[in-house]
């Protein structure tokens, strides 16, 4: 077989063109770069060094402002230290670049919850919801539901937490606090048979806690003495 013989100008060129490849490394995206930087935290905040893992994720969110995960991890680490101000402004301008993201969401009404502005947090919950579309994912749906009908029971209004938890448990029906919240909120407005089934599905869960548990008891025999 005959061997195939390389140009005298193509072999001395080889080394110079492999040289060149090599150095010319791959230009990373601005997404690719907010990646990496987010990785970098997660692996420290898993190591315990949150003090490095913060510029971290403040550094991905620098990079590329959509990236959601970033900035709400930023915005748990800031909420934690109490920098209350701060995660608020994060998150509200990353619902600005996708007002459709339920888990920022929920969170801005965390925040504003503890700067105890309750109706600010029941706004931010009934604007995220009305943009939501069918792709959200269902526990975020649930979560955004059951939060804005727990501060809907908080304010007295009793009618407007019923449906929302309604619609958490069909996306999520195993949850047996959240059960306990439609109970109390189905007996405060006199609905004293529903409000028993809904104990009785809160106990059938088996996940509510020792206490949780315990004031589910007191419930049913009350209810069941009268």
């Amino acid at each position: 077989m005959p061997v195939a013989v390389v140009p005298d100008n193509v072999a001395r060129a080889a080394p110079a063109i492999a040289a060149s490849v090599e150095l010319r490394p791959h230009a990373l995206s601005a997404g690719e770069r907010a990646e990496a930087d987010y990785q970098r935290g997660l692996l420290l905040h898993q190591r315990g060094q949150d003090n490095d893992a913060e510029p971290a994720f403040a550094a991905a969110v620098q990079e590329d402002r959509s990236h959601v995960a970033a900035r709400r991890a930023l915005a748990i680490t800031w909420i934690g230290r109490r920098r209350l101000d701060d995660a608020q402004r994060l998150l509200a301008e990353g619902l600005e670049f996708d007002g459709q993201d339920l888990s920022l969401s929920v969170l801005l009404a965390r925040v504003r919850v503890e700067q105890l502005d309750s109706n600010g947090a029941i706004e931010t919950l009934k604007a995220a919801l009305a943009a939501a579309t069918t792709s959200s994912r269902r526990a975020e749906q649930a979560d955004a539901r059951a939060l804005l009908a727990t501060l809907q029971q908080r304010a007295g209004r009793h009618a407007e937490a019923i449906d929302n938890y309604t619609a958490a448990l069909r996306l999520v029906p195993s949850n047996g606090a959240w059960w306990v919240g439609l109970a109390v909120s189905l007996s405060a407005i006199g609905r004293s048979d529903t409000a028993q089934q809904a104990f009785e599905r809160a106990r059938a869960t088996e996940t509510l806690s020792p206490e949780l548990a315990q004031y589910v008891e007191q419930r049913l025999r009350s209810l069941a003495s009268r």
